[in-house]
């Protein structure tokens, strides 16, 4: 989980300069909105096919009619297929391309259309144009694309009316650009506050779920976050039969540490120690400060001999580190592995008999059951 230290940034873009925490934001909430994205494509799809009817009373010419079914067809038929496969993205971000890439299209087909009428008048088709905007800002996307999309359809309809609009009066064409740049600086301006809003909030919820789950010192997971994962991994374990072990780690004199160097050079080794041990475990395994100078690790698909032979890596990586001043630390481990009788804290105390038989054996020892 990515550690939020700020909410001061976020771009003029309105998205989150942290790329890892842009996407994060971005799949959350795209994944949070399919299942309203999807009636709602649907709706605008059937929506716009039967503007075929206004269409057939107001164009006489029949070649022109087919020409604009066809068209008509084809965007709902895109929109359906896009319907039907949504669900498979799993790059949400490759999906806000493809949604600004349908809007581009869907514009393309309104002004095709807006071309096709004998005397079209230019305010109404402005209106449209409006909808069109609005329709694309309500549409889950990314701010600029939001923009980029609106700001072509606005253009493409202004330089088609120029073209084929003859003697467009003056008062109306500029009356028709003005409210169309309304239209998009209003759900510009209005989009850019919800993103930054939406951003805020989740930057928030992520801070307050980091502090209630996060050691504040080490930044590994507390005892809280700890138990509520134990109880899960044993739950899928019994569930799906894997195998699953513990171990857990005591720095050895920590308290000599404290006496002889001070208490913040004995947090810096806490510190320096946790990161060690999080580029030494898997990103299934679940690492936590138990309390003090303890740490604990669950290996989730590991049986007692892997999670062994994984605390003798650990105690070689741990002998050949220098911790500062302090120079190398030893720690001692208690290694075991989940039985049929066992539940959350049978586990975790024999792991912690183990551990402390071994300390007082001799130190920077691993006694394994």
């Amino acid at each position: 989980m990515l550690f939020i230290k700020n909410d001061d940034s976020i771009s003029i873009t309105a998205e989150f300069k942290d790329k890892e925490l842009e996407k994060e934001f971005f799949n959350n909430e795209i994944k949070g909105l399919l299942k309203y994205i999807k009636p709602m494509l649907l709706a605008l799809g059937v929506l716009y096919f039967l503007f075929i009817i206004p269409d057939y009373y107001l164009i006489s010419d029949s070649l022109t009619i087919i020409k604009i079914l066809i068209n008509r067809i084809a965007i709902l038929i895109l929109i359906v297929i896009l319907y039907l496969k949504i669900d498979s993205f799993k790059n949400y971000e490759k999906l806000a391309s493809v949604i600004t890439i349908y809007e581009v299209i869907v514009s393309m087909s309104f002004i095709y259309i807006f071309y096709q009428y004998e005397s079209p008048d230019f305010l109404i088709q402005a209106y449209g144009v409006m909808l069109i905007i609005l329709g694309i800002f309500l549409m889950p996307n990314k701010w600029v694309f939001k923009n980029i999309a609106a700001v072509f359809v606005a253009v493409g309809f202004i330089l088609v009316s120029l073209v084929y609009i003859k003697d467009i009066k003056m008062a109306h064409f500029s009356a028709g650009i003005v409210y169309t740049i309304l239209a998009i600086i209003l759900n510009s301006i209005t989009s850019f506050r919800l993103e930054i809003n939406k951003r805020k909030q989740f930057f928030y919820s992520k801070r307050l779920e980091e502090l209630s789950t996060k050691d504040s010192l080490t930044q590994l997971y507390n005892r809280l976050k700890f138990d509520q994962e134990l109880a899960k991994w044993i739950a899928n374990s019994r569930r799906y039969n894997f195998e699953l072990s513990l171990i857990m780690l005591d720095i050895d004199d920590f308290k000599n540490i404290n006496d002889n160097y001070g208490h913040l050079v004995g947090d810096s080794v806490l510190v320096e120690a946790a990161q060690l041990l999080s580029h030494q475990v898997r990103e299934t395994d679940v690492l936590a400060r138990w309390g003090g100078e303890e740490f604990i690790i669950l290996l989730p698909y590991l049986g007692l001999e892997k999670a062994l032979a994984t605390a003798q890596r650990l105690q070689k990586a741990i002998a050949n580190t220098s911790f500062g001043t302090v120079g190398t630390v030893a720690f001692s481990m208690g290694v075991t592995a989940l039985y049929d009788e066992d539940d959350s804290q049978t586990f975790i105390n024999r792991a912690d008999k183990l551990l402390y038989k071994g300390k007082k054996a001799g130190k920077n020892t691993i006694n394994c059951s």
